[in-house]
């Protein structure tokens, strides 16, 4: 008996290291499925609210800039036309170009549709600044039309900006529109060079001073 109490004691010795070693490793590989399966699940999510607030950009914010266009065109209201904007990578400045209208200003703030739009805008622009929809689909689906209509609303929002409302559509907007416009410059900047390729210089050289 003590023999063979020995021999098992010496199997258990021999077997225990590498068998807790597998036992490690399978535990720590199921961990690295699990935190992989869960970053999928998390991106799989963040690619489907992006499309549900994409569909509510189509739906609902389209229809709102169109109706407040269409205001702006029946009251005859030239406020927005009264600013030039003047954009950097992060920063609006909004420069006058002219004497604003007392009516026009009193058309905006009576306006049906103006709240409505940018309330909407800020809405969809939460879920992309906090990161809990891809930011990325939303500018591949919205983004030049989100910059657009953001872009001829800013001189109501500037001053909000200012007074620390609407953060989300400044971010969004900002990160949006930096990104179409370094677009435009890489292919400006394609094109410089396939025009620069393409030209051939010619010089001519001092009489003599090619030694010939």
């Amino acid at each position: 008996m003590e023999i063979i109490r020995t021999t098992l004691e010496i199997i258990y010795f021999v077997t225990a290291g590498p068998l807790l070693v597998f036992i490690a490793f399978k535990g720590l590989k199921q961990i690295s499925v699990a935190k992989e399966a869960t970053k999928i699940n998390s991106q799989r999510e963040a690619f489907r609210i992006a499309a549900e607030q994409c569909n509510i950009f189509k739906d609902d914010i389209i229809p709102l800039c169109r109706d407040f266009k269409t205001e702006l065109n029946e009251t005859q209201n030239k406020f927005f036309e009264k600013f030039e904007v003047l954009i950097d990578s992060t920063n609006i400045e909004l420069k006058l170009k002219g004497d604003i209208d007392k009516d026009d200003i009193e058309k905006i703030n009576n306006s049906k549709h103006l709240t409505d739009l940018i309330n909407s805008l800020e809405g969809y622009s939460i879920y992309f600044a906090s990161g809990i929809a891809s930011e990325k689909v939303g500018f591949i689906t919205t983004g030049q039309t989100f910059c657009k209509t953001v872009k001829e609303v800013l001189p109501i929002l500037v001053p909000e900006f200012k007074r620390g409302f609407y953060k989300n559509i400044l971010i969004v907007f900002l990160m949006w529109y930096n990104r179409i416009e370094n677009e435009k410059l890489k292919i400006e900047k394609a094109e410089i060079e396939r025009k620069l390729k393409g030209n051939k210089t010619i010089s001519i050289s001092p009489i003599g001073a090619t030694g010939k």
